[in-house]
């Protein structure tokens, strides 16, 4: 199992916040982890909105399976029934699978910030740039 962190100021919110996105930091972490998963919710105020990290969870795997039990409970800690409707969310194979099949339904994009570094390394390894 995971070691999931979440205060009770972070549960009020998760549990009240109605557009939650997933962020996965694959780098922060070392042995015996495989990552550091973060849950993070947009809180809004009128015409303000700021994302909140709310949940942080170490990783001991990066399986479908993995992601299906932390998301689960979370939502065992939280309690009652959790309602997302919508997920940004890094490319992590595993995790779209594992929220497909905990939030049916809910609809999951791709976070424009980890796509623009997935390119960059990918442009720094194979093309070389001439000044």
């Amino acid at each position: 199992m995971s070691c999931i962190c979440l205060s009770q100021i972070n549960y009020s919110v998760l549990f009240c916040s109605i557009y939650p996105c997933t962020c996965i930091c694959l780098q922060v972490v070392k042995a015996p982890f495989t990552s550091l998963l973060s849950i993070h919710a947009f809180v809004r105020r009128g015409d303000h909105a700021k994302q909140l990290p709310l949940v942080f969870v170490c990783m001991f795997g990066k399986r479908t399976q993995d992601y299906v039990r932390v998301l689960q409970a979370v939502g065992r800690m939280v309690g009652g029934e959790v309602v997302v409707v919508d997920f940004v969310v890094d490319f992590e194979v595993g995790l779209w699978a594992a929220i497909r099949e905990v939030f049916q339904g809910a609809s999951i994009r791709g976070c424009s910030f980890h796509w623009g570094q997935a390119v960059w390394r990918n442009v720094v390894v194979h093309v070389t740039l001439k000044t």
